[in-house]
């Protein structure tokens, strides 16, 4: 491949993991609250 088409190849992973990772982050809040709840279901249904 050339440089040139390699650095626009890495320019756009760059943009995608710009637009991707609040999103990420948002899914992976959302994984660990529904993991507390599968983990600890009865220690949250008690209160």
């Amino acid at each position: 491949m050339k440089e040139s088409k390699l650095k626009s190849l890495a320019k756009s992973g760059e943009n995608r993991a710009k637009h991707y990772e609040p999103k990420l982050k948002i899914y992976g809040s959302f994984e660990k609250i529904i993991n507390t709840l599968v983990a600890e279901p009865k220690k949250v249904y008690k209160k």
